[in-house]
């Protein structure tokens, strides 16, 4: 198994990043989680360091342990002892009677980074829409929890479009910029009370799709007025020193500053999105394969996609979930649900919300 995705299980099809072992659709999450290789625990051991150099005296680091699966003794991180560890059977449990109470199917769950992170990924019920054309996209909930601190335990509704796979989580972000449904910190405990509090909130998930399925109107109805525009996103997002004033050349290009969500991105010229000249012989390989991406990957020919921007977003979303990071499936797994590509995707609607505005 790649060096990413250490383990994974999944129910029914194929998963999009084509990565794990098929199981059962009707599991426990206790046969999940030995199928997924799951079926291990997080410990915190005693921490100790030598009393001095070159001596065999070890004594004690107070106020600091070490987080250790306890399978091979492999170490996650060192905490203090106020961390808290989520053991994996207990998120899958949590999961479980989370889909119950929302009526949703588990249908995937693995480990990432050597098991640092571990997710499952539940469809809903409720949430799928439709547009022009039959584009059609799936509501999903993706919980994930890790043991190296880089996140908490969490969880947040996605949408997957059916004809490309796309991950479609970054839209469902209110206003504020957050998608995430709920969140909690290792130095608090999972209590019976959290677990009661996040079952009902079932209908905030099945609004965060409502949600973004208002937006892909809006965007769907919103026509690119000009292929430049397709380029200067590109740029945008993954080529931003071409918007860098050019020392080498003695030209002042504008420079582009990515705003917060929620506010226009303007230039230090004071030129909002739209203005600024762009060739394709200035683009470099990554940049063009997102123009690519927006013209040529799976559905850019339906009627809602077609010279829109709800287009534009699956084009490089497309990018971001297949083509990305080359072959390596299981980097592109981690970085477009946890990482830099997700950041991006959440860029990337900003930024058509603007474009479409012009």
């Amino acid at each position: 198994m790649p060096a990413y995705v250490e383990t994974m299980a999944y129910a029914g099809a194929a998963p999009w990043h084509k990565l794990g072992v098929p199981v059962s659709s009707d599991m426990t999450p206790e046969q999940m989680q030995e199928a997924a290789g799951l079926d291990w625990r997080i410990q915190r051991r005693f921490l100790g360091m030598r009393a001095s150099n070159g001596g065999s005296e070890i004594v004690p680091v107070p106020g600091y342990c070490a987080i250790v699966r306890d399978r091979d003794s492999y170490v996650y991180q060192v905490a203090t002892e106020a961390y808290h560890p989520i053991q994996n059977r207990d998120v899958l449990a949590f999961f479980r009677d989370f889909c119950a109470v929302g009526n949703m199917t588990m249908e995937t769950a693995g480990s990432l980074k050597h098991g640092a992170v571990v997710w499952a990924l539940a469809k809903m019920s409720a949430g799928r829409f439709t547009l022009p054309g039959g584009d059609s996209t799936e509501a999903y909930m993706l919980l994930a929890n890790s043991h190296d601190s880089s996140m908490t335990f969490q969880g947040f509704t996605t949408g997957i479009r059916v004809v490309c796979s796309n991950t479609l989580s970054a839209a469902v972000a209110g206003r504020d910029g957050a998608s995430t449904f709920f969140s909690l910190k290792h130095t608090r405990k999972v209590t019976p009370a959290f677990v009661s509090g996040v079952k009902t909130r079932v209908g905030a998930a099945i609004e965060s799709m409502r949600r973004l399925e208002e937006l892909a109107g809006k965007l769907a109805n919103a026509r690119v007025k000009d292929s430049v525009h397709i380029m200067e996103f590109a740029a945008r997002l993954v080529q931003p020193a071409l918007l860098l004033p050019s020392q080498q050349e003695g030209q002042n290009k504008p420079m582009l500053m990515l705003t917060a969500p929620g506010t226009t991105p303007l230039l230090s010229e004071g030129k909002p999105v739209g203005s600024i000249p762009i060739h394709w012989t200035d683009l470099h390989e990554r940049a063009r394969q997102v123009v690519a991406a927006v013209r040529n990957s799976p559905g850019a020919q339906l009627d809602s996609s077609r010279g829109t921007w709800w287009g534009v977003v699956n084009g490089f979303t497309y990018w971001a979930d297949h083509q990305a990071n080359g072959d390596d499936r299981d980097a592109r797994l981690t970085s477009a649900w946890f990482g830099a590509r997700a950041h991006q995707k959440r860029q990337a609607v900003e930024l058509a919300t603007q474009f479409a505005a012009l």
